[in-house]
């Protein structure tokens, strides 16, 4: 009871506002003045890096072994040859930042997965993925 009685005197004397003094502004001096660089009047820009060609030859690489008994059995397996196809498509894909470039990439991949999903044969989805793959990189 008394230790409640002591707990509740303390609150009721931290309840209690004290004025405070006001706190005067820190004086300026020359090493405390920072100067303040104006806002840049435009964006640099890289310039766009025209992934085509790369894309191209990856398209003719995925032609050439889409229909092999290699790619059937193991598709882009880890350890298996067409491995190092997909991981250099990931590689450049992150370098390419945004825009029709992330776009080629995007359906390369997606064209890649349904010859995988089809055993390297035609269907519709890989026509229509080629399609729009090459109408992407083409800039149609």
């Amino acid at each position: 009871m008394r230790s409640a009685l002591i707990i509740a005197m303390l609150a009721c004397a931290g309840c209690s506002e004290s004025p405070q003094r006001p706190v005067a502004p820190p004086k300026q001096t020359a090493q405390t003045q920072v100067p303040i660089p104006a806002p840049a009047q435009a964006q640099v820009q890289t310039p766009a890096v025209d992934h085509s060609p790369f894309l191209r030859s990856m398209l003719a690489d995925l032609d050439g072994f889409k229909g092999s008994e290699s790619f059937v059995a193991y598709g882009f397996g880890r350890g298996g040859p067409h491995f190092a196809w997909q991981e250099r498509l990931i590689e450049e894909s992150s370098r390419a930042g945004r825009g029709v470039a992330t776009i080629g990439f995007g359906l390369l991949q997606a064209l890649a997965s349904e010859y995988l999903q089809s055993r390297g044969q035609e269907t519709k989805a890989t026509q229509h993925f080629r399609k729009e793959f090459l109408d992407t990189i083409e800039g149609r």
